[in-house]
Formats: C-alpha cells, structure tokens, sequence
C-alpha cells in the first residue's frame, strides 16, 4: 500500500517556512528571491521527505507542457536519429523535461501534428531534424506563424532568421583529403555523388580542393556517378586508369563500393589504395576493410540545439544562432598503410 503523498505543505511545516515561500522556491521562480540559508532549508527538508513535485499541476499553473517536441526526416532505423535522441533526452532529463515524437501527420484541420500538439499545451518547443536537400520552407512558414520555438538540425541552415545547428562539411571534406595526403598518397580522387549537387555537397567539394592547394597539389581529380545503379561501375572504371592512389568519397556508400572495386580489380586496400569517407554510418569498422571515416558529430549537434532551444524558453532569447560543428576522424584499415 502506497504511503501518503508529501506535500509542500509538509516541507513548509517541517522547515518552518511558510507554504508560499516553499512553493516559489521548489518552482524555482526567477521574479522573487530569497535569502540563500532559506533555500538551501527548504531543498534539504524537501530531499529528506522525498517530496516529489505534481508536475502536472505544476505546469499547468505555469501554462507550460514541461515537453520538447521531436520531428525528424530520417527514420529511427538511420545513423543519425539515435545519436540525436539521446543528445537531447540527456538534456531534457536534466531540465526534467520530456520528449514527444512528432510525426508530421495532419488532422482534419489540415494542421500537422507538432502544431496541434502546441496549440493544446503538451509541447513547448520543437526540434527538427531534417535532411540537408530537403524544402523545409513550408514546415518552417508554420512553425513561425503560430509562433512555436525551435531549432534545425542539419536543414535550415540556409533559411534566414532559422536557428540551426549542423557539421562543417566543408572542414569533413578537407580534414579527410588531408589524412590521405599525411599518409603519403599523391594522386587523391574525390567520388561526387549523382544528380545536382545542394549546399552540403558542394562543401564537400570545396573542402577536397582547398586540402588540395594548401598541400600545393594540383592533380585534382572529380568523378560523378553518372547513376545510383552505375556507382560501382563509375568508380571501377576510375581505377581502371591506375591514376589514383587515393579516393575521398562523399558519402560512406562510395567508400564502400571502391573497396569492393579495387578487390575485384586485384588491388591491395590500403597498400595500393587508401579510402576514406566524409561521413560515417554504424557498419563502417565492419566491412571487408575497416574503412576510415569523418564522423559527424551527431550527439554534439543534438546537444547543442538542446542548449539554444531552453536559453530561448528560459531566457527569451531572440538573437537568430547558426552553429557548425567540425568533424573527427575515426582512422581506421583503409588508410593505415
């Protein structure tokens, strides 16, 4: 049988304070102070009765939901979704917060869930993550209409007035190019990926070329996957030539597919051939080579947005922030010759 439930009652009596000064101080209220020694009582007397506070009368006192709203481009199952997750579920517990899955979905006012869900009180503020090519124009114009709090991850970067957090692609593209030159390669081929390059990818570009003329080497050389189904014959074809001793792919898939290709064409990976990738994904040290990796830093992007998301709620902060966070090497078979 369950014990009767402590109320702030019973911490105000047994610290001798009154209700009202135990209630602002437990709710931690920022209009009103108090003398440190009356705190620190009341906090110790509230820790050795085990108070636990009614949250759900205590937010709706506050007009708050205590929640984070969470809407994401990328399904649960990809790299990036989980990193993120636990970012901001570290942050939220600390501020005693909750997350709450959005999925986009419209009712039949035509409104997606995230703006429904704030609309009714049972979010305070979003985060979204979305993908780096993708048109958030639409989701963005909502959100700011209804004026809910928020912040991108990844998207959004280009978007004015949009607070976002992302990776330095341009940094993963130059850092990777420089590690094969570090090792000693000299003719270092990039693998572009197929259609119209966006934002991200072109940084990428730029990253492998600045790498490139710092290091005073021009044998600068670009393929493109001519298409997604033709990527391992594209990049076959590349070493055909025996022109290069060194790929940068954009993206882990081609990282994958060179290491495949030079098997077949009889080529000892990383004595003939380094290659290293400018993003991760969870199955790079577990392929046929271990492939070196620029690992995006997903937990610290995550984090970060956690931070500007509460400094908005906590401190009505106004000031539109842009963050790109670098990447880190994962250094593993595929260039260590």
């Amino acid at each position: 049988m369950r014990g009767k439930k402590v109320t702030s009652r019973d911490v105000a009596l047994k610290a001798g304070v009154s209700q009202t000064a135990v209630s602002m101080i437990l709710n931690e209220r920022k209009d009103v102070s108090f003398k440190k020694e009356t705190v620190d009582l009341v906090l110790k007397t509230a820790r050795e009765l085990n108070y636990q506070p009614n949250l759900q009368a205590r937010n709706m006192k506050l007009n708050r939901a205590n929640s984070i709203g969470f809407l994401s481009s990328w399904r649960p199952t990809t790299f990036v979704y989980a990193p993120v997750m636990e970012s901001l579920q570290a942050i939220c517990s600390h501020k005693n917060y909750s997350i709450t899955l959005c999925a986009g979905k419209k009712n039949n006012q035509g409104l997606p869930d995230f703006i429904e869900y704030y609309l009714q009180n049972r979010i305070d503020a979003l985060v979204y993550i979305a993908y780096i090519h993708e048109d958030i124009s639409e989701t963005i114009d909502l959100l700011k209409k209804h004026g809910v709090p928020f912040v991108c991850i990844i998207g959004g970067m280009d978007i004015q007035e949009v607070d976002a957090v992302t990776v330095n692609l341009f940094q993963g593209a130059y850092i990777s190019t420089e590690h094969l030159i570090k090792k000693g390669y000299k003719n270092i081929l990039y693998i572009e990926p197929y259609g119209e390059l966006n934002r991200g990818e072109k940084q990428r570009v730029e990253g492998y070329k600045q790498a490139l003329k710092d290091y005073h080497m021009s044998n600068q050389k670009i393929i493109k996957i001519s298409h997604p189904d033709d990527a391992l014959e594209d990049i076959m074809q590349a070493l055909k030539g025996n022109t290069c001793d060194g790929i940068v792919a954009s993206h882990i898939y081609f990282g994958y597919l060179a290491i495949k290709g030079a098997g077949m064409l009889h080529m000892h990976v990383p004595k003939d051939l380094g290659i290293i990738s400018c993003d991760h994904d969870t199955y790079a040290p577990y392929i046929a080579v271990p492939i070196t990796t620029a690992d995006v830093p997903l937990y610290e992007m995550g984090e970060q947005a956690g931070k500007i998301l509460f400094d908005k709620l906590e401190n009505k902060e106004k000031q539109c922030i842009k963050i790109e966070i670098p990447s880190t090497l994962s250094i593993r078979q595929s260039t260590s010759r």
